[in-house]
């Protein structure tokens, strides 16, 4: 009775390793649409990426103000109108990207500025790009 009893045993715990083993059928996807990400949106959720800030934040207003007065060193005088959007990207320091709209020379022009703030918070501006 013993060796029945054992051979039941094995035979069930053989069967239910079967069981185990077996692959799941994965849910067919077709027919479903995954929801579009844009490039500003895969950007903004990637480590290291730039995130949208507000425009009238204390950094970004000096950021924006430093790149005019950078920029009009080159020529005449530069003057900051307005700061349309602003966004951060953390390194090792902080980078600004900016959109900005400016009075140059009389003419009203956008510009998309960069500029890279160190952690000694020494900026630079590094991209100055009329739009």
């Amino acid at each position: 009775m013993d060796a029945r009893f054992t051979i039941s045993l094995w035979t069930l715990s053989i069967a239910l390793l079967g069981c185990a083993a077996e692959e799941v059928p994965k849910e067919s996807t077709a027919g479903t649409t995954q929801p579009e990400v844009t490039t500003e949106e895969k950007d903004s959720n990637l480590a290291g990426g730039y995130s949208k800030t507000t425009v009238d934040d204390a950094q970004v207003i000096a950021a924006a103000e430093f790149a005019v007065a950078e920029e009009s060193k080159k020529g005449p005088k530069i003057n900051l109108k307005s700061i349309t959007t602003a966004e951060t990207q953390v390194v090792a320091g902080t980078n600004y990207k900016l959109q900005i709209l400016v009075d140059d020379n009389g003419t009203e022009k956008t510009v998309e500025v960069v500029v890279y703030e160190d952690l000694q918070q020494t900026r630079t501006l590094t991209s100055w790009t009329a739009k």
